[in-house]
Parts: C-alpha cells; sequence; structure tokens
C-alpha cells in the first residue's frame, strides 16, 4: 500500500463516530487494519467508553478526550492528551503533573451555574489557576475571553521574572460571552489589553469567537486577532471571518439595493455552507441564494411580525421558518421537507400588464409542489391541497384555521392539537389513523374501502366525524365531548371511554365496549352481538338487543338489561351490583360470576353458573384499571 493511501485511509478512520464502526472498518480488509494500528491518536469518537476501549485495544500515543470524561487510567498511559477540559472550578486536576504536563490543548470553561457565579469563584482560584496554567506552559487553550484577559497579566509577571525565557500559548481560541452595555467601558478595556497581547507575542494566534456577542462593533478594537463568528450581518462582514458550525447565521435588514445584496451574496459564496438561517424582515425576492445551499430557515429580524418576500431561484431541498409570514413569487420544486413554527405561506405570482404597474394575483397553489415532509408548529390559516409525494404531515402545537386535502400516499399523518380545522383524508392505500386534543375540527374521509377503517380520537372536543362509505372497521373514542357522527354508521367494533356526543344520529356496531359512561349515547344495539360494560353506573338499556350473544359487565352499578330474542349465549359479571334482567335467557350456555356480585333474573331461570372467587376484595369506588379487565376477559 502506497504512503498515500496509507494517510487517506487513516483520515478516514479517525472521523468514524463509533468504536463499532473502527472494527467494522477493520474487518474490511487487512489495508482498513492497517491503516487503524498506525494511528498515533483516537478517532473523534463522542462516548467515553469508546476512546477508553480504543486506547486499551490500539495504544495510541495521543490521547484526544474530545472534551469527554476519560478515565485517569488511560491518562496516565498517554506520551500526551489533547482537547482535555475542565471547568474552572476543577484546578486541582492541573496540580498532577503526570497529567498536566502531557496536555498539548487545553479547554477551560465556567460551571453551568447562575449569572455572577463566576466572578465570585474566581476571586479565591485566580492566582493558583493562571500560576499552573504558565507552570505546565501549555500551547493551546481555549476558554472565556474575559478569563483570559486576567490570564495575560500572570504571564507577562511570570515572562519579565524569568530570565530565561518567555511564555504564550502557541494558538488561544476565545469565547466572548454576552454583554451587556452597562459594561460598556470596561470590556473595551479588556478587549485593547487582548489586542496588544496579540501585537506582542505576533508569532502566535489569538482566535476569538464572537458568535453570542451582544456587541459586535467591539471587533473593531481587536484588529490583531483573528475574529470568526458564524452569525454574519453585512455591516459587521468585512470585520469578520465565517466560523462554519451547524450552519450559518445572517442577519439581513431587510433592504432592498443591489449593492447590499451582493455583499450578502458574496457572504454566502465565502462561508459556502450548505446549511444557511437568514434572520431578516423585508423583501429577499431579489436575493440570489447560491445552489451550494441545500437547507435554508428563515426567521425574524426582529421580535415584531414581519411579511417576508423570499426568492424562487433556489435550489434547496430542506426549509423551515419561524414567527414569519412568507410569500413566494413562484413554487419552489426542489424542495422536499418543510418545517414551519408560527408562519404562514402564500403564493404571489407576478403577472406582467400594460401599465408599468404590477399586478399580484392570488394563486391555490402550495408553494412546494414536491414536497415529501411537512411539519406545522403554532400554525394558523393554512388552506391547501397537499402535493402528491407527501408521506409525512405532521399538525400540532396549537395550530389553528387549517384546511387542507391529504392526499393517498401520504403514510406518516400525525394531526394533534389543533382548533377550528378541516380535513379530508384520502385512505386509498392507508386507513389507520389516530387524532389527539383536536378541537371544533371536521374529518372527512373519502376513498375508505369497506370495513377496513381504523380510527382513534383522544382527547377531541366536538369533531365532526364523516365517512364516505358510511362503514369503520374499528373506532375508538377516549375522553372526548361533543362528538358528531355526520351520517349514520356501521362500526365494526366500537370502543367508547368516558365520551359524550353531540348528536342523536345513531350508529350501529357489532362489538361495543362502554368505559366510565355517564350520558346516552346514539348506539343502536339491535345488530351488536358483543356487549362489554366497563365502571358504568344507573343505565338502563331498554333498547332490543335481537342479536347479542355474549355480555360483560364489570365493577358497574344499577343496570338493567331487557333481552327479548334468544341469542344470548354467555354472560360474564365481575364485582357489580344491582343488575337486573328481563326477557327469555334459555339460550345462555353459561354465566361466569368472579368476585361479589348481586345480581336478578326472571324467576325459573336457569343455565348454568360458574363463581370465581378472587384473592382480594377491591373497593367498588377505587375501580379498576382497563389493562387488568382485558387481562380476565
Amino acid at each position: 500500500m502506497s504512503n498515500m493511501e496509507m494517510i487517506y485511509m487513516m483520515q478516514v478512520s479517525l472521523y468514524l463516530p463509533t468504536l463499532k464502526d473502527i472494527l467494522t472498518f477493520i474487518s474490511i480488509n487487512k489495508k482498513c487494519q492497517d491503516a487503524v494500528t498506525s494511528l498515533k491518536v483516537n478517532p473523534w469518537f463522542s462516548k467515553s467508553g469508546d476512546i477508553e476501549n480504543f486506547c486499551a485495544f490500539f495504544s495510541p500515543d495521543t490521547v484526544n478526550c474530545n472534551s469527554l470524561v476519560v478515565s485517569l487510567n488511560v491518562l496516565e498511559k498517554a506520551v500526551y492528551i489533547r482537547n482535555f477540559q475542565i471547568f474552572t472550578t476543577e484546578i486541582d486536576q492541573l496540580k498532577d503533573k503526570n497529567i498536566a504536563e502531557k496536555i498539548t490543548s487545553l479547554i477551560i470553561v465556567e460551571p453551568p451555574k447562575s449569572v455572577g457565579t463566576f466572578q465570585e469563584l474566581g476571586v479565591g482560584i485566580k492566582k493558583d489557576f493562571y500560576e499552573l496554567l504558565y507552570q505546565w506552559k501549555i500551547p493551546n487553550i481555549e476558554m472565556p475571553l474575559n478569563l483570559f484577559n486576567e490570564c495575560i497579566a500572570c504571564f507577562e509577571h511570570n515572562n519579565n521574572a524569568n530570565r530565561n525565557g518567555t511564555y504564550f500559548p502557541k494558538k488561544v481560541l476565545l469565547h466572548v460571552d454576552s454583554m451587556g452595555s452597562d459594561f460598556d467601558t470596561k470590556t473595551s478595556e479588556m478587549y485593547v489589553n487582548i489586542n496588544s497581547a496579540a501585537q506582542k507575542y505576533d508569532d502566535n494566534q489569538i482566535v476569538i469567537d464572537w458568535t453570542d456577542t451582544t456587541e459586535p462593533n467591539k471587533v473593531l478594537l481587536t484588529p490583531n486577532c483573528k475574529n470568526y463568528t458564524h452569525v454574519i450581518t453585512p455591516k459587521t462582514f468585512q470585520n469578520f471571518k465565517p466560523l462554519y458550525r451547524e450552519r450559518l447565521i445572517a442577519k439581513i435588514g431587510g433592504y432592498d439595493d443591489d449593492e447590499y445584496f451582493k455583499t450578502i451574496v458574496k457572504i454566502f459564496n465565502v462561508c459556502c455552507s450548505t446549511h444557511l438561517e437568514i434572520q431578516t424582515m423585508g423583501d429577499l425576492s431579489n436575493l440570489v441564494i447560491p445552489e451550494f445551499v441545500k437547507d435554508l430557515s428563515v426567521s425574524l429580524y426582529t421580535h415584531e411580525k414581519h411579511i417576508v418576500w423570499l426568492p424562487c431561484n433556489m435550489k434547496i431541498e430542506s426549509f423551515s421558518s419561524l414567527n414569519v409570514n412568507l410569500i413566494f413569487t413562484d413554487v419552489i420544486p426542489t424542495v422536499k421537507t418543510v418545517k414551519a413554527t408560527k408562519s404562514t405561506f402564500l403564493l404571489q405570482k407576478e403577472t406582467p400588464t400594460d401599465t408599468k404597474n404590477k399586478e399580484w394575483v392570488m394563486d391555490n397553489n402550495f408553494p412546494f409542489p414536491n414536497v415529501e415532509e411537512i411539519e406545522l408548529h403554532e400554525c394558523s390559516d393554512f388552506d391547501f391541497k397537499i402535493p402528491e409525494k407527501l408521506t409525512t404531515f405532521n399538525v400540532c402545537d396549537n395550530s389553528k384555521n387549517i384546511t387542507t386535502v391529504v392526499g393517498q400516499n401520504c403514510e406518516h399523518l400525525n394531526i394533534e392539537n389543533v382548533t377550528n380545522s378541516s380535513f379530508c383524508i384520502d385512505c386509498n392505500k392507508f386507513d389507520t389513523f389516530s387524532f389527539k386534543q383536536c378541537n371544533n375540527t371536521i374529518f372527512e374521509f373519502i376513498n375508505t374501502k369497506p370495513n377496513s377503517l381504523d380510527l382513534i380520537f383522544s382527547e377531541c372536543s366536538t369533531p365532526t366525524i364523516a365517512v364516505e362509505n358510511n362503514t369503520i372497521k374499528k373506532l375508538i373514542l377516549k375522553k372526548c365531548s361533543g362528538v358528531k357522527m355526520a351520517t349514520n354508521v356501521e362500526i365494526g367494533e366500537f370502543i367508547v371511554e368516558n365520551t359524550k356526543f353531540n348528536n342523536s344520529t345513531k350508529c350501529t356496531a357489532k362489538s361495543v365496549f362502554l368505559i366510565n359512561i355517564t350520558e346516552f349515547l346514539p348506539i343502536d344495539f339491535t345488530y351488536t352481538k358483543h356487549l362489554k360494560l366497563f365502571d358504568v353506573y344507573q343505565f338502563s338499556f331498554n333498547t332490543t338487543f335481537d342479536y347479542c350473544e355474549i355480555l360483560e359487565v364489570a365493577f358497574c352499578k344499577h343496570l338493567d338489561f331487557i333481552f327479548h330474542k334468544e341469542h344470548l349465549k354467555n354472560i360474564k359479571i365481575e364485582s357489580s351490583h344491582k343488575l337486573v334482567f328481563s326477557g327469555e335467557f334459555h339460550s345462555v350456555k353459561k354465566m361466569c360470576l368472579i368476585g361479589k356480585v348481586s345480581v336478578e333474573f326472571p324467576q325459573n331461570t336457569k343455565f348454568p353458573i360458574e363463581n370465581v372467587e378472587t384473592n382480594e376484595e377491591i373497593d367498588m369506588n377505587e375501580g379498576m384499571a382497563l389493562s387488568q379487565f382485558n387481562e380476565i376477559k
């Protein structure tokens, strides 16, 4: 294997995310095995256990801690230690010579405590802390900017007293914390001090990460440092270099002159970030988004909600928005995924006329004709037909006034916590759906196949359910109120728990399971073959059970039943009292009584009875879990 090939394979192995991936890589061939065994440092693992196990197997000279806690045993065996992270409260770790003298790059972070804690803590540790940094002369240090400002004084003092040479870190990465204007004078002096150090030790390098600052203009005080950020504005672009992280954030003030947009495009091209977030508040329709941008996010530049005009000449594949009203001048066919939070979409095509004025014509088309995944969070006032290619549709988090037609290819449909909405769902391919916390919402199911629809509604208020073929295989209503069935529906299995209806349109069901019902339900029991009751009190079932064959009652009280026709075959009653039966029961083959039961049948009624004693007496007021009831069926 050539040297170039070996180096390439070693580089590949360094970025494998887990030890399992390393072992898989080794098993490919001997070249891969040689590449891994030749590594002088462990890969960039994200788990401490993977780092420790790799070092135990391969014994590299350098341990890359990657800001993780690695066992002392592994660190003591290392020749060098890289990316060793400590809190400002853990300076005792630097007193261990076996560890400290091996560190080539040190990351110092403040502990996750309340504002002001570090300043109080720093008073007691400053002297020892800075002396230890100077003692071990660590070449690469990363720390908060305000902490390093005080390190400089210590380094200067020791360098002046040391006749054998001077020390200053080879490379320093400083993070600017968010600072308020109340500290303007103090912070200005701090930046000037750090800039002077960068000028004095010009062979070394001070890099400042300004991403989290609230005072970007302070960058003018540090011209001798290398200033980076991943939040770019056209006004500060000349003073910063882009720092690529997960995405580049560009703050655009909403201007529309060509020079301003040219500057913005220049920023994009310099950064070459495929993930771009734009914070804006104006018309961006003339902005040219480079083709290498695949993931675009748009949010507001201010806290006030504004309309944002977006360009249509984009090749993005993923789009997200936050707290904006978006207007598109044309469709964007390349977008595959959309996530909108507190946002609206509007497609308005520009129509040229004979006059100089431009006429904007409303268009009902959705701006993303080929989208495959859509998420709507806290959105309102959407009225569109979902494209046919959509496979995932998620509407949740208090969205309202959503009106849409869900296509037949939508395999993953999640509608939860919506209000005043209407969904027309094509069931040609998929027929199992679940909805939760939907208030005053209409659900219309079209292209349904006979006896195939499986629906669950949980904690819904005033939902309206309409089915094209008037047949449902299984319907579960759990803790709903004001339920309205648009037409007479035939249901195979009907489970109703703590639910109230809003209309008297009756539905029929072959199997009915009623749980904790307190009011009349518009159910026609004529064709019901299997009836189960759980935690039902003070009801008189005066309806005619013409075809009921199985009756199960558990934890109920004060119920009356009338059976005129002799179809009932099996009865099971558990821990229920004051049940009164009327009618004919000659066809009953068996009745099972579980626990304490009080039941009354007409005189001279005879059939086999099985008594089952329970081990524990259960208080009727406490009831019984539904899962327990299902276990003993």
